[in-house]
């Protein structure tokens, strides 16, 4: 099994872990039907130590 590698956002106040806000997906069913379907959730990150709320990054549009 392969497992997503994704980099550690680190909290530019604190220097603590920035967790993703939107819940995990933990069951096969869950992983299955987050494939199948976009991602609801808008990335957002939160700070475990002092509570920092990642700003929303904007759409970047496509160059021309």
């Amino acid at each position: 099994m392969t497992r997503r590698c994704t980099p550690l956002r680190i909290c530019p106040d604190c220097g603590g872990i920035l967790q993703p806000v939107e819940p995990e997906r933990l069951t096969s069913v869950e992983v299955a039907a987050g494939d199948r379907q976009a991602q609801g959730g808008d990335g957002r990150c939160q700070c475990l130590i002092c509570g920092y709320l990642e700003p929303v990054r904007p759409a970047v549009a496509p160059l021309r």
